[in-house]
C-alpha cells in the first residue's frame, strides 16, 4: 500500500464539499481530500486490490471511475485469455479438430465427423479445450486414447503420432499377457501385419491371443 498523504480537514475548506469519506465506490472508498484540480476535490481513494488512487469527486459520484485501473487490467486479460492465442499451435489444433468433425467439405470429414467422431460439447469453446489440455507440447499431437470414441477431457491426450497414429483402425488397444499396446505396435513385436490382426478381431472374431499368435501362410487366402 502507498504512503497514506495529509489530508485536507473538509471544514478547513471556504465552501460546501460533499463528505463521502469511507464511502465505496465500486472497488474505491474514498478515504480524504488531498487538493482541487478542474474545479473539483481530488480524493485519495484505497482499491480492494492494495493499490491507492486518486480521483475527481465528480468522477466518483458519478461512478466513471471504479478502481484504480484494475478492473480495466483484468478485462484486457480475459480478453487475451480468449484471443490471444489465435494462431497458435494449441488453437489450431483446437480448430483442426472441429473442423474435421463439424465441416464436411476437408477430406478428413468421412473419416471422423462422416464416422460418428464428435467433439464434446464441453470443448465447444476454446478456453474450456486450454483449461483442460494446456498448450500443445512442442512435436505432439491431440490424440484420442480410443479412436471409436469421441474427442473428450477423458478420451484425450498430447502424444505422438509415431506411436499412435490418429484414427487408424490398427490403433485399437489390445491386451496379451498383461500388456496393453495398439494393434500397431503389437503388429511390429509379433511380426504380423496390422490389418490382418484387425481383421481377424473385428470381421472373424478371433480371440486376441490366437490374432497375435498364428502367423499367417504365404500365398494363403486372405484373412
Amino acid at each position: 500500500m502507498s504512503h497514506t498523504p495529509n489530508f485536507i480537514p473538509l471544514d478547513q475548506l471556504h465552501f460546501n464539499v460533499k463528505n463521502i469519506t469511507n464511502k465505496r465506490f465500486g472497488r474505491l472508498i474514498a478515504l480524504g481530500i488531498v487538493g482541487r484540480k478542474h474545479g473539483g476535490m481530488v480524493w485519495f481513494c484505497q482499491c480492494d486490490c492494495g493499490n491507492t488512487h486518486t480521483v475527481l469527486s465528480a468522477q466518483l459520484t458519478a461512478h466513471l471511475v471504479q478502481s484504480c485501473g484494475c478492473i480495466h487490467s483484468e478485462r484486457m486479460h480475459t480478453l487475451m485469455l480468449k484471443h490471444g492465442q489465435t494462431g497458435s499451435p494449441t488453437h489450431l489444433t483446437w480448430c483442426s479438430m472441429r473442423d474435421r468433425c463439424n465441416n464436411s467439405a476437408p477430406e478428413q470429414y468421412k473419416r471422423f465427423g462422416g464416422a460418428g467422431i464428435s467433439v464434446s460439447p464441453h470443448w465447444d469453446t476454446f478456453e474450456q479445450f486450454y483449461k483442460d489440455m494446456g498448450n500443445r507440447p512442442e512435436g505432439l499431437h491431440l490424440i484420442r486414447k480410443d479412436t471409436s470414441k469421441n474427442y473428450s477431457k477423458k478420451n484425450c491426450f498430447w502424444g505422438e503420432l509415431t506411436s499412435q497414429t490418429t484414427n487408424r483402425k490398427t490403433n485399437h488397444f489390445l491386451t496379451y499377457q498383461n500388456h496393453t499396446r495398439t494393434i500397431s505396435e503389437w503388429s511390429k513385436i509379433v511380426g504380423i501385419p496390422a490389418s490382418t490382426i484387425w481383421s481377424r478381431i473385428e470381421k472373424h472374431n478371433w480371440s486376441i491371443e490366437k490374432s497375435l499368435t498364428v502367423v499367417p501362410i504365404s500365398g494363403g487366402p486372405k484373412e
